[in-house]
């Protein structure tokens, strides 16, 4: 019979952007069928937590802006970090203004190339 799932952690402090984090049912059951890796986005307080229930190793984490290095991420039981789209975005949002620069400010939509 599998186990129920571990009870909701809650962080003391705000999660990045002024959340609060709270565990995703998800992951409860995915840890109870056998899940290798489980992928939170969470203060390092929350990480602790989840490292200490689930086992160093077992944790994948967002990265976020404002998110612990990627050194204490590891030093906290973390396997990986997965970025998402945020570097995409970034280097979008710079090759955007760059481009705007180039065009003298004009959007592209009157630029004839030459």
């Amino acid at each position: 019979m599998p186990q129920p799932p571990p009870e909701p952690v809650r962080s003391p402090s705000p999660a990045p952007g002024g959340r609060e984090w709270r565990r995703d049912p998800f992951h409860g059951v995915q840890h109870d069928v056998g899940g290798d890796l489980l992928t939170v986005g969470a203060a390092e307080d929350a990480v602790v937590a989840l490292a200490e229930r689930f086992g160093p190793g077992r944790l994948s984490l967002l990265g976020t802006p404002g998110a612990p290095s990627p050194e204490r991420l590891a030093e906290l039981g973390v396997a990986r970090v997965s970025y998402g789209p945020f570097p995409h975005r970034r280097v979008l949002g710079a090759l955007a203004e760059e481009a705007a620069a180039l065009l003298g400010g004009d959007d592209g939509a009157g630029a004839t190339g030459g």
